[in-house]
C-alpha cells in the first residue's frame, strides 16, 4: 500500500499546537477510507454479496483500484466501479438530498446540516454543513460508483498523524481482509495504530475550532455534535459524533459515531475500533 503522500497545510493563523497547522497526509486519508470500505464490505455481506466481495478484494490492493486527491476538494476515484445506485440506498439506509442526471451518468447528493443546539454553536465554527457527492458512470451496462467527493470538508476534520508507518497500514489491511462478521452482534473489531491519535486536539481546542457542541455529558467531558441529513425521508436522519475526554480535558479517551443503522466506537487508549450494524 505504499504511495506518495500529498500534504495540505492550512494557512490560517490558529491556536498553539492547533489543528490549523497540522499536516494532512494522503496515507492518513487512505487509512480512513480503507477502514470504512472494509466495514461496509464485511457488515453488509449477504445484501449484495457479489459486488461487496469484489469491493473487499479491491481494498486489499488499495493503490491498484483507488486514488485520493485533495486539490483542494476531497476526491476519491474508484478505477474499477462496482457499486450500483441501489446499493448506496442500502448502505446509507436513507434517501439522498437530491439526484442529478446527465448524458454521462448521475450524481447522488447528501447534504448534512448542523442541528441547532440549546447553546449558541458559534458563528465562527468551522463546519456548519457539509455535503458528499457520489458520481455514477455507465459500466458493464449499469451505472456504477466511480467517484466520491466533497467541496466542504475542511482538512482539519481529517485528523491524521504524520509519523504513521506504511508497515502499520499493511498489517491493518491484512487483518481486515481476514476479519469476519460476528453473526450474533453484527459487529467487527479492528486494531488500529495508537500513533494515529497522537494529534487529536484538547477539548478547548476542539470547541474553539468546531464551535460549541450540541450537548455535553459526564460533567462536560463528553462532547456531542449532531448533523441532520437534508432529504426526502419523513423521519429526519441525524448523524452524531461524540468525543470523550479525561477530567483534565487534555486527553481524548473515546470516539463514537452513530448514523441510522451504523454505530462506531473507538477506544483511543487501546486503539480498538468496533463497528456495528443494526437493522
Amino acid at each position: 500500500m505504499a504511495g506518495t503522500d500529498t500534504h495540505v497545510v492550512s494557512n490560517k493563523p490558529g491556536h498553539r499546537n492547533g489543528m490549523h497547522n497540522r499536516i494532512l497526509s494522503r496515507t492518513g486519508v487512505q487509512r480512513g477510507l480503507l477502514l470504512v470500505l472494509f466495514a461496509l464490505s464485511v457488515l453488509l455481506q449477504g445484501c449484495f454479496l457479489d459486488r461487496l466481495s469484489t469491493l473487499r478484494n479491491q481494498t486489499c490492493s488499495f493503490n491498484e483500484h483507488f486514488d485520493i486527491r485533495i486539490d483542494p476538494n476531497f476526491v476519491i476515484d474508484l478505477h474499477d466501479p462496482v457499486l450500483l445506485q441501489k446499493d448506496m440506498h442500502l448502505i446509507w439506509g436513507a434517501a439522498p438530498t437530491s439526484i442529478s442526471s446527465s448524458d454521462t451518468g448521475s450524481t447522488m447528493h447528501y447534504l448534512f446540516q448542523r442541528v441547532p443546539g440549546t447553546t449558541d454553536n458559534g458563528s465562527d465554527s468551522l463546519l456548519k454543513e457539509f455535503s458528499l457527492e457520489f458520481d455514477f458512470i455507465p459500466a458493464d451496462g449499469q451505472l456504477r460508483l466511480s467517484k466520491i467527493s466533497s467541496n466542504d470538508l475542511p482538512v482539519e476534520l481529517l485528523l491524521t498523524s504524520t509519523n504513521m508507518g506504511l508497515s502499520g497500514m499493511d498489517e491493518i489491511a491484512e487483518f481486515a481482509c481476514q476479519v469476519e462478521l460476528n453473526p450474533f452482534t453484527r459487529s467487527m473489531t479492528l486494531p488500529l495504530d495508537r500513533n494515529w491519535f497522537s494529534d487529536l486536539p484538547a477539548k478547548n481546542e476542539l470547541v474553539a475550532i468546531f464551535g460549541k457542541p450540541n450537548s455535553t455529558l459526564d460533567d462536560g467531558n463528553k462532547l456531542i455534535y449532531e448533523y441532520r441529513l437534508k432529504g426526502s425521508d419523513d423521519e429526519p436522519q441525524v448523524a452524531s459524533f461524540v468525543i470523550r475526554y479525561d477530567e483534565t480535558g487534555e486527553k481524548p479517551l473515546t470516539l463514537e459515531a452513530d448514523f441510522n443503522r451504523y454505530q462506531m466506537h473507538t477506544d483511543i487508549l487501546t486503539a480498538l475500533m468496533k463497528v456495528q450494524f443494526s437493522i
